[in-house]
């Protein structure tokens, strides 16, 4: 059972964004198999285009771990966040 999750966004700087999770990160859903976690990339979270000021795709890494120190990484992957759903 995962204790620990943790977003990470090392692309985003690449891709001009200096801290897009301006709308947090959450988790909810559990099963016993697993969870959800879910955000938005918002870098500018009232932006007027309605995309959060997101501009192009960004990859994310995400990384569970089952400890809070997220030294035991029990599962990882990367997602595409495209503009239109931030």
């Amino acid at each position: 059972v995962a204790t620990a999750f943790s977003i990470l966004s090392p692309f985003a700087r690449s891709a001009g964004v200096d801290y897009p999770f301006t709308l947090g990160v959450a988790s909810g859903d559990p099963l016993p198999d697993g969870f959800v976690i879910w955000t938005r990339l918002a870098p500018v979270f009232n932006a007027v285009d309605g995309r959060g000021g997101l501009n192009r795709a960004v990859p994310v890494r995400w990384r569970v771990a089952s400890d809070a120190a997220m030294t035991r990484i029990v599962k990882q992957g990367e997602v595409m966040a495209t503009e239109r759903f931030a």
